[in-house]
């Protein structure tokens, strides 16, 4: 049920690794603002590394009987405060909202496999979190085009 998601969250994470921007940058406007490139680099390469502990915590709970979910859950729930807590450029901020709403969906999910809701509602928690991990992949890539004269 959940695995469907292993190849798509690979591609994230190597996306995510990647620091240097292939992408021509566009000519500032007055609207825009620097974002330093040395924080921005920063600040994604610690929210790939919350990312991949998402992923191994998630792993195991896609792995776990109903009855033992509430520890893996408990585990994921951590690394959400943590995305949440982690401190970023304001030129990431959306991007960290959309990793920490991307959580959030996938923590709804789970809770509702535990509460035995049904599958549709699962599904639909699942299927949400997959829409806004691509909107996080999306601004990332964006950023990384436009940094330092990014417009947010």
């Amino acid at each position: 049920m959940k695995t469907r998601f292993l190849p798509f969250l690979l591609l994230v994470l190597v996306l995510t690794g990647c620091t240097q921007s292939v992408f021509v940058r566009p000519t500032p406007t007055p609207e825009q603002t620097t974002c330093k490139v040395e924080d921005v680099d920063k600040a994604i390469e610690d929210m790939g590394l919350l990312l991949t502990r998402w992923m191994d915590a998630d792993a195991i709970a896609s792995s776990s009987p109903r009855m033992s979910l509430s520890g893996p859950i408990s585990d994921l729930q951590a690394i959400r405060r943590d995305t949440k807590a982690l401190v970023v450029p304001e030129c990431l901020e959306s991007a960290q909202i959309q990793l920490t709403t991307f959580m959030d969906y996938a923590l709804e999910g789970y809770l509702a496999f535990l509460g035995d809701e049904p599958d549709s509602t699962v599904n639909k928690a699942f299927s949400d979190a997959k829409t806004r991990l691509e909107s996080y992949t999306d601004e990332i890539l964006r950023i990384k085009a436009c940094v330092p004269d990014c417009q947010y």
